[in-house]
């Protein structure tokens, strides 16, 4: 996966990346898993009560 951001979003990230210190690419996995998983339970969230959004098993 690739991904492109802004000079200063890098910016934003090399200040995060220096404090997290030699675990940079933990600390990045660890957000973007957070992010996924607040994702999912956000969507979750907002189905309807009693809604199965998939459908049958045959």
């Amino acid at each position: 996966m690739e991904v492109h951001f802004t000079h200063e979003q890098e910016a934003q990230l090399a200040q995060i990346a220096t404090s997290a210190g030699p675990n940079t690419e933990h600390s990045v996995k660890d957000a973007a898993l957070r992010l996924v998983a607040e994702s999912a339970a956000s969507q979750e969230a907002s189905q309807p009560t009693g809604t199965n959004p998939l459908p049958p098993r045959a």
